[in-house]
């Protein structure tokens, strides 16, 4: 449904975004993450046609929408929006702000959409209310109704919970992936929150300098991150150092390891490895290397731990909170992994 191709784009004479290209297949939600700053909203508003594109192509549905010498005005893109602020009109009542796209329906068919639209996000009760009597996790379902309502080709959402809580974030985000699916809707989302990512897309971007550094599933950005950036910008962890032993495997502190096929470090003999939190079992065998614990924070049902190895290098470490270890403890720690994302040391 959606396919960018080597897109530039520049403010002036200030490039923004160099050589950005990514596919989103049909019915599937993309999100772009990153840092504020990184580009991902002057991609969002270049796939609107609200910025031109200074090379490269953009195409929606097969159709041809924005290249280096033209682009389609944003109404014919078929395309909706959902803004940071949601946008809605306050003299109007919920259901007029979800029918406001559809002035070319007639009435009898508009209402039935409208009606539609509003059982589908959950506030079929609340169509004569007005914006300001909602609270904001409904105000962004009206939005969200809205942008639908018109059956646009792709969904757009630029930070779309920013406005909320963390505990509504993430439950929001949760029901807004329910609702995009049940409608069968393409969607894409700008974000600098990763849980927000994870919570809602299939395909996730990780966006840096104005540059699209990997193009994944969440799965695959967290335990096969594409790089260094990546590796510390998505979840927590560190690197251990390691050597390679030439058969696929890496030496380190805390034994031999095997080395991640998809990720391989070049032919360096010095690698750092990526140990992610979840990675490391506390407590083990005598057997196993001995750590102190230098820092620890609590998180409801686990402490993340930060754990000083014999050499002096640190890793993280999470751990149910009911086994709590105090600081300046001493624990056995294990790996509980047969492979490892490697990176080239520095």
């Amino acid at each position: 449904m959606l396919d960018i191709r080597t897109v530039a784009i520049a403010y002036a004479a200030h490039p923004v975004v160099h050589d950005f290209s990514l596919h989103l297949g049909e019915g599937q939600i993309g999100c772009l993450l990153g840092a504020s700053g990184c580009g991902k909203t002057t991609v969002l508003r270049a796939i609107a046609g609200f910025e031109p594109v200074r090379a490269g192509e953009i195409h929606l549905g097969g159709e041809r929408v924005a290249y280096e010498r033209g682009m389609l005005s944003p109404e014919e893109r078929r395309v909706g929006v959902v803004f940071q602020d949601y946008a809605l009109f306050p003299h109007l009542t919920v259901a007029q702000n979800v029918a406001f796209g559809l002035r070319r329906l007639e009435r009898r068919e508009c209402a039935f959409r409208v009606e539609q639209m509003l059982e589908l996000v959950g506030l079929s009760a609340m169509g004569a209310r007005y914006p300001h009597e909602l609270s904001g996790g409904q105000q962004q379902r009206v939005a969200l109704a809205r942008a639908l309502a018109p059956a646009p080709r792709l969904m757009l959402m630029d930070e779309p919970f920013s406005n909320l809580d963390v505990t509504l974030r993430e439950r929001l985000a949760d029901e807004v992936r329910g609702i995009l699916k049940q409608a069968g809707a393409t969607a894409i989302l700008v974000t600098h929150d990763q849980r927000e990512a994870f919570a809602i897309a299939d395909q996730v971007g990780v966006m840096a300098e104005g540059r699209l550094l990997q193009w994944d599933t969440p799965y695959a950005l967290y335990h096969h991150p594409a790089d260094r950036y990546v590796a510390g910008f998505v979840g927590e962890g560190a690197l251990l150092p390691g050597t390679r032993l030439g058969d696929g495997r890496v030496r380190t502190e805390l034994g031999t390891l095997r080395l991640d096929a998809a990720r391989a470090p070049g032919d360096t003999d010095d690698v750092d490895v990526l140990i992610r939190p979840d990675a490391l079992r506390l407590q083990a065998d005598e057997s196993a290397v001995q750590a102190e614990v230098v820092h620890r924070v609590f998180r409801g049902a686990e402490y993340l731990y930060t754990l000083q190895l014999p050499s002096g290098h640190h890793l993280l470490a999470l751990a149910p909170s009911r086994d709590a270890l105090e600081v300046g403890a001493r624990t056995p720690v294990r790996l509980n992994v047969d492979t490892v994302c490697g990176f080239a040391a520095q």
